[in-house]
């Protein structure tokens, strides 16, 4: 099997007006007519020069075969091309999702993060419902489909929920959204993901993150993470207490799908919050 790059050089234009789209820490992402198809694609590439092991495409790539299959929000993916220089496969095209636009805006507004939130949370629920923990749950790995259906992305460091999953010397994985299980190194749950919903919760309530600077990780493991409503007004009493316990150290008491689709599903409060010193 070869390359993405080979079929372009080989394929007779396999793939044309070939664009950077991103670069993840992992891999770079391409956007490119595939004429084998007749639809724009994305295109996910690790070279193997690369510190790092290439194979994780391999991983994602089957992740997404699987979960796809069993109808979880996750992009369709299509060839995986293996070549003396690379690693690669293609996937749908993906668009983004409005929840980045919303956690930068100061003042956003409720009705639409919990509308938001309550996608994510349905998204990675079918995920686990198949059998996987993400393990990296971030703004960055959450996209829409052209049918404005929010899908995950971003699988590199996925496990079963058959696996004992441990990584002491190796912390994978966006740092600001991850849990303190996954921080010390021990096994991770559904309860690991919504860890990440939480930080995002907090976020787009206060125009903050809850942990920052360089003693993050010990903060996260060792103090309760601040409520929305210490450093914001006008923040509704549920979502502060849904964020406080989605920030729980403790995973067992952190909720489940269910609980927070049934906690963000109160709409009564729809107008601005944060106050202008939050920023």
């Amino acid at each position: 099997m070869g390359g993405w790059r080979e079929a372009i050089i080989k394929g007779r234009d396999r793939f044309t007006d070939v664009r950077h789209v991103r670069f993840d820490g992992v891999g770079r992402t391409f956007e490119a007519l595939d004429v084998a198809l007749g639809e724009r694609v994305w295109i996910k590439e690790v070279p193997r020069s690369d510190s790092g092991n290439p194979e994780v495409v391999v991983h994602e790539y089957e992740t997404f075969q699987r979960l796809a299959a069993a109808g979880a929000h996750v992009p369709r993916v299509h060839e995986l091309f293996v070549g003396e220089h690379d690693i690669a496969f293609s996937l749908q095209r993906l668009e983004e999702t409005p929840l980045n636009t919303l956690l930068a805006q100061s003042e956003p507004d409720l009705a639409r993060l919990r509308s938001l939130l309550s996608q994510l949370v349905q998204a990675i629920d079918s995920v686990h419902r198949n059998g996987v923990i993400h393990c990296d749950i971030n703004p960055a790995h959450v996209f829409n489909t052209s049918n404005h259906r929010l899908v995950l992305v971003g699988f590199e460091f996925a496990v079963s929920k058959l696996e004992t999953w441990m990584h002491e010397d190796c912390v994978r994985g966006n740092p600001t959204y991850m849990a303190p299980e996954a921080i010390r190194g021990e096994p991770v749950t559904e309860a690991t993901d919504f860890y990440a919903v939480g930080i995002m919760l907090f976020e787009a309530l206060t125009g903050r993150r809850p942990f920052n600077g360089s003693r993050m990780f010990v903060s996260k493991m060792q103090e309760p993470a601040p409520l929305p409503s210490d450093v914001a007004t006008g923040v509704p009493k549920d979502l502060n207490h849904l964020c406080a316990i989605l920030l729980d150290r403790d995973p067992a008491r952190r909720p489940c799908a269910a609980a927070i689709l049934e906690a963000l599903g109160d709409l009564g409060a729809t107008g601005p919050v944060r106050s202008s010193s939050s920023h």
